[in-house]
């Protein structure tokens, strides 16, 4: 059985998009966060903390379904090592701060000023 990289760059582009569009609907609340003296880099932290935050139950409870339907679908049991299942958590939880910290980097490049006088739509 090969290991495609077609459901890993699913997953990477949903979250970026996901992640993009959490910059564009919180960007007057960042603008007013940064113009109170919060830094962008506060800014992008807060943005891909609120999505790993969101993220890492997915991981918790997606990883034990997905034993269960692999097993319903293969009709055997594979439970891997619990050093796999901690690195798997890890390394998810890691890749979506990664991949959500780029459109929260964009998102915050504009100046204060020119986001608050945006019409609100």
């Amino acid at each position: 059985m090969s290991l495609s990289a077609e459901p890993f760059t699913l997953a990477a582009r949903t979250a970026m998009f996901t992640a993009w569009a959490a910059v564009v609907d919180a960007r007057h609340a960042s603008a007013l966060v940064r113009a109170l003296g919060a830094t962008p880099r506060q800014v992008r932290t807060g943005l891909a903390d609120a999505q790993l935050l969101s993220a890492l139950p997915g991981v918790i409870v997606g990883v034990p379904l997905g034993f269960a339907l692999f097993e319903r679908a293969a009709g055997v049991w594979v439970v891997p090592s619990v050093l796999w299942l901690v690195a798997t958590v890890l390394g998810t939880s890691l890749v979506v701060a990664a991949v959500t910290s780029v459109p929260a980097r964009i998102g915050t490049r504009r100046p204060v000023a020119e986001v608050l006088q945006e019409d609100a739509a």
